[in-house]
């Protein structure tokens, strides 16, 4: 008999077999997540994602200037080795020796008005097409990989080259004595009508500009919105101190998009 019970009370036995069942914790262990709770870990997600977008994107981006800037050194030193064998750098003059040296040569045209064209020259001396490449994604277009065809009329095929080519004013090929003299560029949004009128493009490569000089130097600019490079990329005359870029023309690269 408990105290304080009557005899005719019922009693309360304790059956250790049957635990007292814990009801609070269970109506815990079903409570789950509320919406203000989901939308606070959705907003902390959200914060973080920002702050790391911008270093990954960084870091990405200079892996493709990275790419950009030895392709562009390779394609001076196939320039120099063309130069040698052709007396040139790629022109008219030079695509006529081609076709009279090998008349079956059929890797697209030789000439014309973009720089896949005249660069397309190059394949003479080399079979891969994966240093004319760089990545842009840009207002004047876009590049892609190269697919490494270049027979049958698919050497430097639309987006397969990044680079823009300087040439003299009167379509002849570079070199010139002025070693400073830019020879390739990029990412070019609008060529102009002579050198001394090109401007570049921002989104490719976050601001940076790449010139390859004939003395083969890589010369990295900034840029702060789409437009020309302040001070411009062609080197002034020594004597009278204006720009020498009128006395060249720049081809942009064939791209994917152009509007």
């Amino acid at each position: 008999m408990i105290d304080g019970c009557s005899p005719d009370c019922p009693s309360i036995m304790f059956n250790p077999a049957r635990p007292m069942k814990n009801t609070f914790h269970k109506r815990n262990a079903r409570r789950g997540f509320t919406l203000i709770e989901l939308l606070v870990v959705i907003a902390i997600i959200a914060a973080l994602a920002s702050v790391a977008y911008g270093p990954i994107l960084n870091q990405l981006n200079k892996g493709d200037q990275n790419i950009a800037m030895q392709n562009m050194k390779q394609l001076g030193l196939l320039l120099t080795d063309f130069s040698n064998e052709y007396g040139a750098y790629p022109d008219d003059s030079t695509a006529a020796r081609i076709q009279e040296k090998s008349p079956d040569t059929n890797y697209g045209a030789f000439t014309g008005e973009t720089s896949n064209c005249y660069l397309r020259q190059l394949l003479t001396i080399t079979d891969s097409e994966k240093n004319f490449y760089c990545k842009l994604n840009g207002e004047m277009g876009r590049t892609h990989e190269v697919d490494e065809k270049i027979a049958n009329g698919k050497g430097l095929e639309r987006g397969e080259c990044g680079f823009a080519y300087v040439m003299k004013e009167n379509k002849s090929g570079l070199p010139v004595p002025d070693l400073r003299t830019p020879v390739l560029m990029t990412p070019v949004l609008d060529p102009g009508m002579t050198g001394a009128d090109v401007q570049f493009d921002y989104d490719s490569f976050r601001g940076s500009v790449f010139v390859l000089n004939l003395d083969q130097s890589v010369n990295t600019k900034k840029i702060e919105d789409n437009g020309p490079v302040e001070g411009g990329v062609f080197p002034e005359n020594k004597r009278t101190g204006n720009s020498t870029g009128e006395k060249f023309i720049v081809l942009p690269p064939d791209l994917d998009g152009i509007q």
